[in-house]
């Protein structure tokens, strides 16, 4: 009897350690996070070098001219760091087929939209007007292909809260809160969900700032373990805006819902720096 009473205490502390020092506990300080993030961007960073992948994404809008559903398919290219490059597959508007010569063509007759992506020489500020205008440049980036879904988490991280813990599709993570208070980000603020076991973002979830042409704005990425070692990389980007602008017709207001996938990733291809060179 003696021995069944030390067995049952003995399971009941082993139960109340884990209850409080289990891997769900979501507890873990400021510093020993940021101490991961850096040591898994950089293990990233020594796995993959460069990759490919076919980005294919649907466009619903809806504006007083009317409604329009646009399917394009483009090739993604990306040497670390910071090397990009974006072609023109596939693609239609409407039902009707867009050539590759329809797409630069619209590229050339609106700035920042369609073109392929180069490395650009300018800063973000330099980049964006003084006056805080989201259009020509800024409106390309955010609503066309490309690697935009990127975000610079240690660059916010003296914003960042860490909310706690929760499980997404049998996946322990940390929740964290971001509130970007720079006025020239386009978003206000961001929710980040980060794998327990490896720190990869598994789920990403931010608000566009309201600016001259966007009222108002959503992008949730999601990610998937596809790299090697089963690093997570970008599966599927949805994003929703309402913008609201000046036309010759009066002012304006086109609804836009977005739906992009990423598969089929070659990585470590050797991709070569000229590669990327802008086309003369």
């Amino acid at each position: 009897m003696h021995k069944i009473k030390n067995i049952t205490r003995m399971l009941f502390l082993c139960i109340t350690i884990f209850a409080f020092c289990g891997p769900n506990t979501g507890k873990i300080s400021r510093d020993l996070l940021k101490q991961k993030i850096v040591e898994r961007l950089n293990h990233r960073s020594q796995i993959i070098k460069d990759y490919i992948c076919e980005m294919t994404t649907t466009r619903l809008s809806d504006s007083p001219r009317g409604e329009m559903k646009s399917d394009m398919t483009f090739r993604l290219y990306k040497k670390m760091p910071d090397k990009r490059k974006t072609e023109f597959v596939e693609g239609s508007r409407n039902g009707e087929k867009i050539t590759k010569e329809d797409f630069e063509n619209f590229g050339r007759s609106r700035s920042g939209r369609g073109r392929e992506s180069q490395p650009s020489q300018l800063s973000e500020k330099e980049r964006r007007p003084p006056n805080g205008d989201r259009r020509g440049d800024r409106m390309g980036r955010m609503f066309g292909p490309g690697f935009d879904q990127e975000f610079d988490l240690l660059k916010y991280f003296a914003d960042t809260k860490i909310v706690g813990s929760e499980k997404l599709d049998n996946v322990d993570t940390y929740k964290l809160s971001v509130k970007i208070k720079d006025q020239n980000e386009r978003l206000a603020s961001a929710t980040i969900w980060l794998d327990k076991a490896t720190f990869d973002v598994i789920k990403f979830s931010g608000i566009l700032r309201k600016g001259e042409r966007i009222d108002s704005g959503e992008i949730t990425n999601t990610y998937s373990p596809v790299g090697p070692e089963g690093i997570y990389m970008l599966a599927e980007s949805k994003s929703k805006t309402l913008m609201v602008f000046d036309s010759p017709m009066g002012e304006m207001e086109m609804e836009s819902v977005s739906t992009s996938s990423y598969k089929n990733y070659q990585f470590n291809q050797n991709i070569a720096d000229d590669f990327f060179a802008p086309e003369k």
